[in-house]
């Protein structure tokens, strides 16, 4: 009997799937209507998985249930069970069958977007990359190239990303996207994300423009993604404040609450994690920011996803340097202090104590860019170093980061001033702060102004 209801749950998720061929489906009501199965699909994946019982049979399931575990937002339940059904396919002899393919998506789909105990293997995209290549059909391999962006873009590996993103354009023709259309969207939308990480953000801000141009009206398509007002919006905010425009840029962020109504689960982690928080944060608005963190927590603690449940850890850390009482919002998340290099990445540019020695060989290597004139800058004040504090500005300006430029210069300025170079320093606190034109009651614009006033006293 339970074989036999198992067997019914995976031809009830394959019409589900079927369904999400057809371009008149709309996502919110696919995910509402087909919730209600998640009760089912776990009574059949624990009979499955269970002593003696049918691990093949176990293997379809979860590929058949993986759109609907992801829409939902189980990542963390699921992975677990992908990783487990691998040896077993591989003991079947099935790993490089299309069903392995298809488990071997889904894993990589998840895998950059967990923070659990278990990782995923390292080789595991790799692997997954050439079975595509060799077996995979030309919408198995699109599938497979879009699991091995997010694995990347999650795992903070930029480079990857952008070097994958322009394998779109290369792919085979496939019957459901004869133009090459969604494909081609597809690779601009990533090939933007991996460039705005990379430090280069006038590329990044050209294809944010290009994919919402022509992404016309949301709907399920073959390509499971963030809602892409969401992931090109908070592009686009993050992109406005590191140019310097402050108030311009916190309100693009505010603005991406309106399209996570009804969207993905983690639409809203995304909008608040990666915008809204952390553009407050620099800023210096730490009471706003304290509300968000708690409307964050409020929202994960319902999903309880790890990648996203890291975000609001690492700015109740960051909230508590600045005396702000966040113990009671950390009692409600727990003991779990996991985090990723993505999220390292952001942590160092909230206060100089958080950027780790990884940080700066990340930027060593190439591997991020966005934040690399302030993790040089923190290396800089730290030694003293006039020479590193001199290779951030450069950076900052090659990057049209005037954030990070008026940070660097008001501690060059600093330094300066130490040593008796006065005029240098009020010289370089005048240009850059002349060139910022909002966001005067920004911390940061505080700071360097305060400095400047200090310098003209003395002078």
């Amino acid at each position: 009997m339970r074989r036999r209801h198992a067997l019914s749950i995976r031809a009830a998720l394959g019409r589900a799937n079927a369904e999400l061929r057809d371009p008149r489906t709309r996502l919110m009501a696919w995910r509402s209507a087909n919730a209600s199965a998640i009760p089912d699909v776990r009574a059949a994946l624990d009979w499955a998985h269970g002593p003696g019982a049918d691990r093949l049979l176990g293997a379809e399931l979860l590929v058949e249930s993986g759109r609907l575990q992801l829409e939902i937002g189980l990542i963390d339940e699921l992975l677990p069970r992908t990783l487990d059904a691998l040896p077993a396919l591989q003991a079947h002899g099935e790993l490089e069958s299309e069903l392995g393919l298809r488990l071997l998506t889904l894993v990589c789909m998840m895998g950059g977007h967990a923070l659990l105990d278990r990782a995923v293997p390292a080789e595991l995209p790799s692997q997954l990359d050439a079975l595509a290549r060799r077996i995979g059909s030309p919408e198995q391999q699109r599938l497979a190239l879009f699991a091995l962006c997010v694995n990347a873009f999650g795992r903070g590996d930029y480079p990857t990303v952008v070097a994958r993103a322009d394998r779109f354009a290369t792919l085979p023709v496939d019957p459901l996207d004869p133009t090459h259309a969604a494909a081609t969207l597809t690779g601009l939308r990533f090939d933007a994300l991996g460039r705005h990480y990379l430090g280069e953000h006038e590329a990044a801000w050209a294809g944010s423009v290009r994919v919402l141009e022509h992404a016309g009206p949301w709907r399920a398509g073959t390509y499971m993604q963030m809602p892409l007002p969401v992931s090109m919006g908070v592009l686009q905010a993050r992109i406005r404040w590191l140019q310097g425009f402050a108030d311009e840029a916190l309100d693009r962020a505010l603005e991406l609450l309106r399209f996570c109504e009804g969207a993905h689960p983690f639409a809203l982690s995304h909008a608040l994690s990666l915008a809204i928080i952390p553009i407050l944060l620099w800023r210096g608005d730490d009471e706003r920011a304290l509300g968000f963190v708690t409307r964050l927590i409020d929202h994960e603690l319902m999903h309880f996803q790890s990648f996203w449940i890291a975000w609001p850890h690492l700015y109740c850390k960051a909230l508590a340097l600045r005396g702000l009482d966040v113990a009671a919002l950390r009692a409600r998340l727990g003991d779990t202090e996991r985090i990723n290099e993505m999220q390292s990445d952001m942590l160092g540019t909230l206060a100089p104590r958080f950027v780790r020695p990884g940080d700066l060989q990340r930027v060593e290597a190439g591997i991020v860019g966005w934040c690399a004139p302030e993790v040089l800058r923190v290396e800089g004040e730290r030694l003293g170093s006039e020479a590193l504090l001199l290779r951030a500005l450069t950076l900052a300006r090659r990057q049209g980061a005037r954030a990070w430029e008026l940070r660097t210069a008001t501690s060059l300025a600093a330094l300066w001033r130490s040593v008796g170079r006065h005029d240098a320093a009020q010289a370089l606190l005048g240009e850059v702060l002349a060139a910022i034109t909002e966001g005067r009651g920004c911390v940061d614009v505080r700071r360097a102004m305060a400095l400047q006033a200090a310098g003209d006293a003395v002078s």
